[in-house]
């Protein structure tokens, strides 16, 4: 039987949580899996966007690298993995806008026997992030059977202003992500083989 299908969906401004969502599909094909790395647009007007130097110069940069996530993409995929910012939630306008799509998925029977996870960039492996924790609830609300990224990590403060933040430890987080990326693929392989 072939590797399962990851769709490895991520929000991303400066670069911080593509880099761990990178991290996570390697994590994801080093379990055999094939994968798919797709971004959440920017819902953010150019005004706002352009007085952020960093967030401009990224945003063109990523949005030519990768597709914006799809329907099919979801209906191809056998586990999901959202990775988002610091500080942002399932209400995040980014977020929002993705996991509603996938509530549209499930009424037309396209998430069954699928797994998904989540992450936010500055808490990876904190079980009680409260942003994560709002992600996760999204993703279980949707049909989805959610998988906990298991180690927990200390850095796990929220901003009032959503924000990606450098990563703390950089090595931990990358590793906590590979890890993250491989359980997934192992959960989905184990469900699709039930």
């Amino acid at each position: 039987m072939p590797g399962a299908n990851v769709l490895v969906v991520f929000y991303s401004r400066t670069g911080v949580t593509e880099t761990l969502a990178l991290a996570a599909g390697v994590g994801a094909v080093q379990a055999r899996a094939s994968i798919r790395l797709r971004r959440i647009r920017d819902s953010a007007d150019e005004k706002t966007i352009a007085e952020h130097k960093a967030w401009l110069d990224n945003r063109d940069r990523m949005n030519k690298e990768y597709v914006a996530p799809t329907e099919a993409d979801v209906a191809w995929a056998d586990a999901i993995l959202l990775a988002a910012p610091h500080g942002f939630n399932a209400s995040s306008p980014e977020l929002s806008g993705f996991l509603k799509s996938l509530k549209s998925s499930a009424s037309d029977g396209n998430i069954e026997k699928k797994v998904a996870g989540a992450f936010v960039s500055t808490s990876l492996g904190a079980e009680d992030d409260p942003a994560r924790s709002s992600i996760l609830s999204a993703l279980a609300g949707a049909g989805l059977t959610v998988v906990p990224s298991g180690e927990s990590n200390a850095d796990s403060t929220a901003d009032a202003q959503p924000a990606e933040k450098p990563v703390a430890s950089h090595s931990t987080e990358v590793a906590l992500a590979q890890n993250y990326g491989r359980t997934l693929t192992s959960k989905a392989e184990a469900l699709r083989a039930s």
